[in-house]
């Protein structure tokens, strides 16, 4: 009972140890970072959107499952698949092939990529410049960087201090001025732009108007969209097999390998896959900034589908989408993009809303080395606790020789705490009921009735108490077994003693 006592008392230690553990790392946890998802109902998720195409009874779908099966899930022409970049789930080569090859058969893929907006969730995922063009072949690089040994311009969302050109003699007093005036200006700045501005990391809201040479179906509705001042512009290349250029030659792709026209190589987990990519010559722009002529949407061909990339997701998120006239811009989009049976599907399992479970995840996942230790100490507290161990690992036990009753008390000890009652007065009964049997010739099942009837002219007491015995036993009544053993023996070391003949005297 001491032993059982001391191994709950180690587990309810262990377990407290737990829960004092989690709590305080719980409490610890940052707040969850908002990702754009259609169950996400805060600023930067698209839960608006899709209820608001529910409404409009237009089928919606949460993709939450890689885009291997797209093709046999979502079969047929004129749907659109909204996708967010960056992901917080690498997308694969295979499923990357597959998505494409779904786009070639007559649907549409938006792509909206975060490269004007400084959206918290933008920071957290995989690299948004490299993952965009794994995606379309589209490839960015900020207005300004130095191309073919030019200096690089300096972007006009910047501006330019007049203490960095060593020309300019300024005294520390005027420095301090200057700084200080900076620094004013940036905190008016930013007390003065409203609170969900700030929230998609810009201080900045742009018009978005049709490109030149676009049609204007799509910035008719005047569209507006935060801005973060960053400026970027395709990377144009001659080359048709992008593993053949110095910026994409990593381990993402294959160099060397025979592709046919239209594909890349890129490495996956079968080797290298051929996924399908619009020509880089097909791209044109759609969309622009008004006053700047920052590039925002861009569109090319693929098979019977389309590719668009748009560089504001927050014209598709909660805080957005209800003001100015970016609904309507939204209306016109899908107008344009959604087949007569087309349905909508929202790319949530990249943005982590999914149930995929990885192999590279388990080893990952924090949740397998604490149960590993929880396993552990509950090992420790078995050991230090059951059976003695606690007491040999703390105190030095003496030694003392082994005797033949050591051997018979453990036995007995180990019968007594592992045999079951039952069994153990059914053995108790066995001696006597074979003797019974073969000295009265009766039945197995009549020997402790008509059996112990016959011993009782010979061995009343003992036939009494063992009867007494037996009849609480059938009542339900707790027998001991050392008590039932020795009336037992009893009865048997009776009958070993031979009955003294009687004799008769003669009559007459």
């Amino acid at each position: 009972m001491m032993e059982r006592a001391k191994t709950l008392g180690w587990v309810a230690g262990i377990l407290i140890i737990i829960a004092l553990l989690i709590a305080s790392e719980s409490g610890e946890q940052d707040a969850p970072l908002v990702r754009p998802t259609t169950e996400q109902p805060r600023f930067a998720g698209v839960l608006a959107l899709r209820r608001w195409l529910e409404s409009a009874a237009i089928d919606t779908v949460s993709w939450q499952r890689r885009f291997d099966d797209l093709d046999q899930t979502v079969p047929g022409r004129g749907h659109v698949m909204i996708a967010h970049q960056p992901t917080s789930l690498y997308a694969e080569a295979e499923e990357l092939a597959a998505l494409n090859e779904w786009v070639a058969a007559g649907n549409t893929l938006l792509v909206a990529a975060g490269l004007l907006e400084g959206t918290p969730w933008i920071y957290d995922g995989f690299d948004l410049v490299d993952d965009l063009e794994r995606m379309t072949g589209l490839r960015f690089v900020r207005r300004g960087a130095a191309e073919d040994g030019e200096e690089p311009v300096e972007s006009p969302a910047v501006a330019t201090d007049p203490t960095d050109d060593p020309s300019v003699d300024t005294a520390s007093d005027a420095e301090g001025e200057s700084l200080l005036d900076a620094a004013e200006g940036a905190f008016d700045r930013v007390f003065s732009t409203p609170g969900w501005v700030l929230l998609h990391g810009a201080t900045d809201v742009v018009d978005l108007v049709a490109a030149p040479g676009a049609t204007a179906a799509l910035a008719s509705a005047g569209a507006r969209a935060p801005w973060d001042g960053s400026e970027w512009i395709r990377e144009l290349s001659d080359a048709t097999n992008e593993a053949d250029t110095e910026a994409a030659v990593d381990a993402e792709y294959c160099a060397g390998t025979a592709l046919a026209e239209g594909y890349r190589a890129l490495a996956g987990r079968s080797g290298c896959v051929q996924v399908r990519v619009p020509h880089p010559d097909s791209w044109r722009t759609l969309l622009e900034h008004r006053e700047t002529a920052q590039p925002v949407l861009f569109a090319a061909p693929l098979g019977d589908g389309q590719i668009h990339v748009l560089l504001h997701p927050s014209l598709l998120a909660n805080d957005v989408i209800g003001r100015f006239e970016n609904r309507a811009w939204v209306k016109r989009y899908l107008t344009l993009a959604l087949g007569p049976q087309g349905r909508v599907l929202f790319d949530d399992a990249h943005q982590g809303l999914n149930t995929i479970y990885e192999a590279e995840d388990l080893l990952r996942d924090p949740r397998l080395y604490q149960t590993m230790a929880v396993i552990l100490l509950l090992w420790l507290a078995f050991l230090l606790a059951d059976s003695g161990h606690w007491r040999r690992a703390t105190q030095r036990l003496p030694r003392s020789a082994v005797r033949l009753t050591d051997l018979a008390t453990a036995s007995a000890g180990f019968l007594a705490r592992r045999l079951h009652p039952d069994a153990a007065r059914a053995a108790i009964l066995e001696p006597l009921i074979e003797r019974l049997e073969r000295r009265w010739r009766v039945t197995r099942s009549r020997a402790l009735t008509d059996g112990l009837n016959a011993e009782r002219r010979d061995h009343g007491d003992a036939v009494a108490a063992l009867e007494m015995l037996l009849i609480e036993q059938r009542n339900g009544q707790r027998v001991p077994l050392v008590e039932l053993d020795r009336a037992v023996q009893t009865l048997l070391a009776d009958a070993r003693v031979p009955t003294p003949p009687q004799i008769h005297e003669p009559q007459g």
